[in-house]
């Protein structure tokens, strides 16, 4: 069962935890960018990072989510567990993120992109 900061019950679902807006799901995102299992990113990371305002466009959304997806998908296929990435929109911030890959409700991988310290 899922499990982020704050001890949920034995019974809460990564399901539970896209649903309840601990979680946002973006597997068709990270599909389009080769990835073959659910992708979902906290909803810290969400707000801190890629919405970062009620005002900013979707296309920009969905640029910044890209990019750590891509970045993301760089380190994994380059083993490199000490990334650090970067968004460039507007001046530049250095991100660190942090991915669990462990299976969801059903068993199938899932990975989960986080702020470090919320695992």
């Amino acid at each position: 069962m899922y499990s982020l900061i704050g001890a949920l019950s034995d019974t809460f679902s990564r399901q539970d935890a896209i649903s309840h807006g601990q979680l946002v799901d973006v597997s068709e995102p990270a599909r389009r960018l080769g990835y073959g299992c659910q992708v979902a990113v906290t909803a810290a990371l969400w707000n801190e990072y890629i919405a970062t305002s009620p005002g900013l466009f979707v296309e920009a959304q969905q640029k910044r989510l890209r990019e750590i997806l891509s970045l993301l998908r760089f380190a994994i296929l380059t083993v490199d567990r000490t990334s650090r990435f970067t968004l460039t929109h507007g001046k530049p911030v250095a991100v660190m993120v942090t991915a669990l890959a462990d299976p969801d409700d059903c068993t199938e991988a899932a990975i989960t992109i986080m702020l470090p310290g919320e695992g």
